[in-house]
């Protein structure tokens, strides 16, 4: 212990900063648990993504299950080929997790900052119209080019996507089927 210049113990503060840290700790998990509890009702991801019950929930199409949810027709994740470097924080979530339940993408809050997401309706991919969000033109996808970004990160240029965009080991049927409920969202 030090002696301190009007002669106490440094010592004595130890003890109040480390209870300080235990309550902002405490503070902290309940803030998880009533997260994990309420589902997490803010961004793109809505009640989906780690805090939500995909398991329990009923999807009115293969393709609606595998954007909101990110499972197959028996209710298991889609593996992804690659994880995306927001992976851990996301889990295994569906694309609405990320951009958003109407497709259309938007800001992402991710640990210290956040990502903007692109527009994913199947009208939006399909239109070679100007750029997208982040300022990048993109030549319209079909469903062989979409395969590919989903599957190999590269889009219909030959170019990488983002390193937030994880691979999907989806399956043509699967791709099929998400692209006929991309095509819903209006």
């Amino acid at each position: 212990m030090s002696a301190r210049p009007d002669g106490t113990a440094s010592a004595q503060r130890r003890p109040k900063s480390l209870w300080l840290g235990i309550a902002l700790a405490v503070i902290g998990l309940l803030g998880l648990v009533l997260l994990s509890t309420f589902g997490a009702r803010t961004g793109p991801g809505a009640s989906f993504g780690p805090f939500g019950n995909n398991s329990a929930q009923s999807f009115g199409s293969l393709g609606e299950r595998i954007f909101l949810s990110g499972t197959d027709a028996t209710g298991s994740a889609i593996p992804r080929s690659t994880p995306s470097m927001y992976g851990m924080m996301f889990g295994q979530t569906g694309c609405a997790s990320c951009h958003g339940r109407d497709g259309r993408g938007g800001a992402v809050g991710a640990m210290m900052g956040s990502f903007r997401t692109p527009d994913i309706r199947w009208s939006a991919l399909t239109s070679d119209e100007g750029p997208d969000e982040g300022g990048h033109a993109h030549s319209a996808y079909d469903e062989a080019s979409l395969a590919r970004a989903l599957r190999d990160g590269i889009d219909p240029e030959g170019d990488r996507l983002d390193a937030a965009m994880p691979q999907w080991r989806l399956t043509d049927g699967e791709i099929a089927a998400l692209v006929g409920y991309l095509g819903s969202l209006r």
